[in-house]
């Protein structure tokens, strides 16, 4: 008797569709599964020291008057709601400092790029030793901070003394304030000073020397026209170092004129600008960040084709055309990504202004980092305004406000950033 092979029938092909389907399916979730178990510990570590931190930081904040956390949950008595948020926003040592810290972070990180980007450049033209000085400007990034802030307090010390003599209150001294008498220069208290910078540079009791103010004027006109008449009539080399020296003594003379100007204003309050003890510490965090912002941006540079700059010359191009119009947008991610980097790490400062102040910040260098500890660890434990409830608040905040600029600066910038 024969065998009859019945012919082979293929599923409809909604139903292989589906069969299709749920393979991919499994097969990308086992693919995923494996990927999650690989990344599983660092997310567990991420959980644990970051985002649970943020959590139980907020969850805190709810609470007042914590000096010691007993266990995971505070007393319930202590529990405040949202009022940490509502006595912070009307809180004049929290405003106070917020905009110290948004000075500190425009100072330190503008001026730090600046220039940064300034001695990339000059490193970059360099035809030889430009591996010794790439190790000398970022060794100091790789110092101890604290060291560091030793060192410079010495430089910016207020006064004067060495190690078998006991500091003078009466008498300034350190690095700078000699630098300071030799040249003629009033010496400062720098690091304990709350005075605005323009009040120092411009009060003088509202006195002006027209005359001499307008005879200095005059003679700015002058040599700026002479610095415009030799960059055009000279030859390029001549007439750019001609028109760079009478333009250096025009800005010289010119400022005379400004400060002269200036006096007739008083300059008090916030007009004073900031203190002379927090521009000693912009200072010093300026000095700090070069190595790093440096040797990335050495790299950017590197990474451009010289041969675009063979281009732009025969075109025309020249010295600051070349560098607004080529070189800054071509390095903009290194920039970008710097900008983003420094803004972070100012807004989280506390070393360089806890071991540079020993006796603490005053009014007029108090930042949030500074002002969280003291509302931690120094106040007294029965004021609404101490303890670990209201400091984590000033976290909360903190957060928030590092995460909003940061986002501001993704949205404004980000768009303008060449990739190409």
């Amino acid at each position: 008797m024969a065998l009859v092979s019945k012919p082979i029938t293929k599923p409809p092909e909604s139903v292989q569709s589906q069969m299709d389907t749920s393979f991919k399916r499994r097969k990308k979730l086992r693919s995923s599964l494996k990927a999650y178990l690989f990344i599983a510990p660092a997310m567990v570590f991420l959980f644990i020291f970051n985002f649970f931190s943020i959590i139980y930081a907020f969850f805190l904040s709810l609470y007042e008057r914590i000096s010691v956390v007993k266990g995971i949950i505070p007393p319930a008595e202590n529990f405040a709601g949202l009022s940490n948020y509502a006595h912070l926003l009307t809180d004049p040592d929290w405003w106070n400092a917020f905009f110290n810290t948004i000075g500190y972070v425009f100072g330190s990180v503008f001026f730090g790029l600046v220039v940064s980007l300034g001695i990339a450049l000059l490193l970059d033209k360099a035809k030889s030793g430009k591996e010794f000085y790439r190790v000398a400007f970022f060794l100091p990034y790789v110092t101890s901070l604290v060291a560091v802030a030793t060192v410079w307090y010495i430089i910016f010390s207020p006064y004067a003394s060495n190690a078998l003599v006991k500091p003078n209150p009466d008498r300034p001294g350190g690095l700078v304030n000699w630098i300071f008498a030799a040249v003629g220069i009033p010496m400062q208290r720098w690091l304990i000073d709350d005075r605005g910078l323009f009040t120092i540079i411009f009060a003088n009791g509202g006195r002006v020397d027209w005359l001499s103010g307008l005879i200095r004027l005059v003679l700015v006109g002058v040599l700026i026209a002479g610095a415009v008449i030799a960059y055009r009539r000279l030859n390029h080399a001549t007439g750019v170092w001609v028109s760079a020296v009478l333009g250096a003594i025009a800005l010289g003379v010119g400022w005379t004129v400004l400060v002269e100007v200036a006096h007739l204003f008083p300059w008090t309050g916030w007009t004073g600008g900031p203190s002379i003890a927090m521009v000693a510490i912009t200072i010093v965090a300026v000095w700090y960040s070069l190595g790093f912002n440096i040797i990335l941006l050495l790299a950017g540079l590197t990474n451009i084709s010289r041969e675009l700059y063979d281009a732009a010359r025969i075109d025309g191009a020249r010295g600051w055309s070349m560098l607004i119009s080529m070189t800054i947008p071509l390095l903009s991610p290194t920039l970008f990504f710097l900008l983003i980097v420094n803004t972070i790490s100012a807004f989280q400062a506390f070393t360089l202004f806890f071991a540079i102040l020993p006796s603490g910040p005053t009014r007029s260098v108090q930042v949030l980092s500074t002002f969280y500890y003291e509302v931690t660890f120094k106040r007294g434990s029965g004021t609404d305004t101490s303890g670990f409830g209201y400091s984590s608040t000033i976290v909360v905040f903190m957060l928030l406000l590092i995460v909003g600029v940061n986002q501001l600066q993704q949205r404004v910038l980000a768009k303008r950033v060449n990739y190409d």
